[in-house]
């Protein structure tokens, strides 16, 4: 809780707290920029990001990113793939499926979504799945590794991926997510 008086100055402090006598704003730049540094080294340094010449790129977190990345897929792809994955998190969450990933992504609130918001879900997720399948034998298995699972798949595998990707992008276009 903060006490009454004065505030604190923003200035650089010794480890147990009291401020550094002679620190300016031109310091205080540079120690920011240090802690940038520090963060961009550390986010460098993760296996999916070396040795790429886009490595600072926000897509090369997830396996769909890199995929789109290195198929050069448009971005209304990827969008779409991370649009149905979260519709997917969403209608697991609201039908209390288990599923992997991070605990965050699908949250619902304490009492969840109308029962015919998770019904449109369901049907959509169906009229997908069946929409894979038509396409190509097995495509729906691995969209869904790419997608729900995030894992990498090989880079022959690229074009029936994208699509697939396309076929999601129709589906939630009509959907209107």
């Amino acid at each position: 809780m903060a006490r009454a008086g004065r505030k604190r100055k923003n200035v650089v402090t010794h480890l147990n707290g009291p401020p550094r006598r002679g620190t300016t704003q031109a310091e205080l730049n540079a120690l920011n920029l240090r802690q940038q540094q520090k963060v961009m080294a550390l986010a460098l340094t993760q296996p999916h990001r070396r040795g790429r010449t886009n490595a600072g790129h926000p897509w090369l977190a997830c396996a769909l990113g890199r995929l789109c990345l290195a198929q050069r897929c448009p971005t209304h792809l990827y969008v779409a793939g991370e649009t149905y994955a979260s519709l997917v998190h969403r209608w697991r969450a609201a039908k209390g499926v288990p599923r992997h990933g991070p605990a965050g992504e699908g949250a619902v609130s304490i009492d969840g979504p109308p029962e015919a918001r998770v019904r449109a879900w369901e049907a959509t997720i169906c009229r997908v799945e069946r929409a894979l399948e038509s396409a190509q034998r097995g495509l729906n298995a691995r969209m869904r590794k790419l997608l729900l699972d995030d894992c990498d798949l090989p880079p022959e595998q690229g074009a029936g991926i994208v699509q697939g990707l396309e076929i999601i992008a129709r589906h939630v276009e009509q959907w209107g997510a």
